[in-house]
């Protein structure tokens, strides 16, 4: 099955479980058991290239970060990598924009928009555990909360 349509299934999936189970439940079950190191080459460089096209369905990933960076985190994990799934906000008007994104070997992950931007909330490793957020309270005092 070709990386596109792995993602858009594994982006329905996640479409629709993200409505009834927690994230970091979501996360957890999304890391399989059973990892093949030997495909990480295979993988990352077909997914990355799949992520940052556009066009049509399906030549184009899905448009909404959480969905997408969902279902590449599994393709990610099960290939062998190494990925953290980051959630971070920052100011937008008079509220909070959001953003769901992905970090391999300690850069944002075929990502098109500017991440640094984004004051990190929540990060999940490799195995689906939980990790202290790259910011803290105090990147938090600065954002204008509506």
């Amino acid at each position: 099955m070709s990386i596109a349509w792995r993602i858009w299934l594994w982006a329905a999936i996640v479409r629709a479980l993200k409505h009834v189970v927690p994230l970091q439940l979501l996360v957890r079950w999304l890391c399989p058991a059973d990892r093949t190191p030997r495909s990480r080459a295979a993988v990352e460089p077909a997914l990355a290239a799949y992520l940052m096209t556009r066009g049509r369905f399906p030549r184009r990933p899905p448009g909404n970060c959480l969905d997408r960076s969902l279902a590449a985190y599994r393709l990610l994990c099960a290939g062998g990598a190494r990925p953290q799934l980051v959630v971070g906000i920052r100011p937008e008007g008079r509220g909070l924009l959001g953003h769901v994104w992905l970090v391999v070997d300690g850069e944002p992950f075929a990502e098109r928009g500017d991440v640094e931007s984004y004051v990190s909330i929540v990060r999940f490793d490799e195995r689906g555990r939980r990790e202290p957020a790259a910011g803290g309270v105090a990147d938090l005092a600065g954002i204008h909360w509506a």
